[in-house]
């Protein structure tokens, strides 16, 4: 259960950063932002891993988890 409130804790603080650093208006709320932060972490972890910055099956780590959740980000905007 834990594992569940670090993983939305984590998703929001990274798609508040993102949201920050992604010039724009976004008209998302704060629970579409923590959605983006989370799947922003599989996606900047899976990005990192194609990169070969990652170890297979190892965590990005904050930084892959923002870029990740700025990707994310743009493809909404792009929808």
């Amino acid at each position: 259960m834990s594992h569940w409130i670090y993983s939305a804790f984590v998703g929001l603080i990274c798609g508040i950063c993102a949201r920050f650093l992604l010039p724009g208006s976004d008209s998302i709320g704060l629970i579409m932002t923590m959605i983006v932060g989370v799947v922003g972490a599989y996606v900047g972890t899976a990005l990192g891993s194609a990169l070969g910055m990652i170890k297979q099956g190892q965590a990005g780590g904050w930084i892959w988890s923002i870029i990740g959740a700025m990707v994310v980000l743009l493809a909404i905007r792009l929808i």
